[in-house]
């Protein structure tokens, strides 16, 4: 799996380079300005600062390790010739769950759905443990996304609706 995430991000120690330097210059800045402060105020509570600017270190690096692995993500797809965005489908009929993205088709069988739940503006359908994820903007309209989760849910095994209450409860209020 090392190489699987290597092709997707690149090179681990750069990617863990780039993920840590923010709170190690975070704490860097938190040490200098602790020894600056030495000279105006009693050193012996300023230990604290290299902690403090560490953590601020760590918040910023929280807010911005996203945008860098996505640049970095985006590059590596753009060095294989892919496209960023493709054409994006779900249906559901009596045979199972089909997903088509640009040239890349999927399919599976109703006993491999095992959950449906909404997170963050994202229709996610585990599929045998592994995330099928279908964005509400395909839905052209509220009663067409409603139609969608409904057929899917009518068709999911009992036990894979027991784990999808939050699905059935969104469909539940949205009648």
């Amino acid at each position: 799996m090392r190489e699987v995430a290597r092709r997707q991000r690149g090179s681990i120690g750069v990617y863990w380079l780039r993920m840590l330097s923010f709170p190690a210059v975070g704490g860097l800045v938190g040490y200098g300005l602790a020894f600056l402060l030495s000279f105006v105020i009693d050193s012996s509570a300023l230990f604290a600062a290299p902690v403090i600017g560490f953590v601020i270190g760590y918040v910023i690096w929280s807010q911005r390790a996203k945008r860098f692995v996505l640049k970095r993500f985006r590059r590596e797809m753009a060095t294989r010739n892919l496209q960023l965005r493709y054409p994006t489908s779900f249906t559901v009929d009596d045979e199972g769950l089909h997903c088509i993205s640009g040239p890349v088709s999927s399919s599976a069988e109703w006993s491999a759905v095992t959950d449906l739940f909404l997170e963050q503006g994202y229709w996610v359908f585990m599929v045998q443990m592994s995330p099928w994820v279908c964005p509400r903007r395909l839905f052209t309209t509220p009663a067409d996304e409603r139609a969608f989760i409904t057929g899917a849910l009518d068709r999911m095994s009992e036990s894979a609706r027991n784990h999808s209450r939050q699905a059935v409860n969104a469909m539940r209020t949205a009648a």
